[in-house]
This record gives C-alpha cells, structure tokens and sequence, in this order.
C-alpha cells in the first residue's frame, strides 16, 4: 500500500484547539479507503497546545494521516506530544507509533494487546 496524501482540514477551534478533520467526501481517494465506513462519517482528532507541547486526542485512522497531523503541529513550532487515547479502536489509534508518550485507560490499554494482531491487519 503506498502513501496517499490526507486532505485533512484544520479548523481552529480556539488559539490553542485544533480540530483535525477527515472524510465524507472519498470519491477521489484510493479504493482501500472508498470502502472504509469511517472515512464515509469522518474522523477528527483534536490538539491541545501551547509554546511547543501539545496533547494530542486519538491520532486517526491511518499512518498517512497521523504523519500529516504531526507534521503540521511540529510545523508550529510544536515538539513535545502527549497522546490521550480515548478508546482503543484502530480509527483512534492507528498513528501512536508516532508518538512516545500515550495516555489510556487501563481497560484502553488492555484491549489495545489483546486485539494487537487484527488492528496490524
């Protein structure tokens, strides 16, 4: 599967909220993604910062996305990233290998090893 460029759009919810959005309209994206149910009712995820730390909310679907979300906070100025994952479903946390420091519920965690393998498939 190749890289495909994300038309994520940033919408500034606040000076320091960033609201990472996703989806609906796929028609012109690459045919692994026109079946996903998800990008049909959108992802978003969302960034709390300020000077260069951020907290990151859930890091999307797919790696393409979550290096252009990352891409886009370092771009700002943005170096240390904490992740808050609020459930472990693959559309929120397909991007944490980008990221060192991940906070989750205990539960959160445990279905994330427990489901390893089908959310690497």
């Amino acid at each position: 599967m190749s890289l495909w460029v994300p038309n994520i759009k940033v919408i500034t919810i606040s000076d320091h909220i960033l609201c990472f959005y996703e989806g609906r309209d796929v028609e012109d994206y690459p045919s692994f993604i026109k079946t996903n149910i998800d990008m049909h009712l959108g992802l978003s995820s969302y960034a709390i910062h300020k000077d260069d730390q951020a907290i990151i909310i859930d890091t999307m679907l797919y790696k393409e996305q979550a290096i252009w979300m990352k891409d886009h906070l370092v771009s700002l100025g943005i170096k240390n990233f904490t992740v808050v994952n609020t459930h472990w479903h693959p559309d929120h946390i397909a991007g944490n290998y980008l990221f060192q420091n991940i906070v989750s519920s205990k539960e959160t965690r445990c279905l994330i090893e427990t489901n390893r393998d089908a959310i690497k498939s």
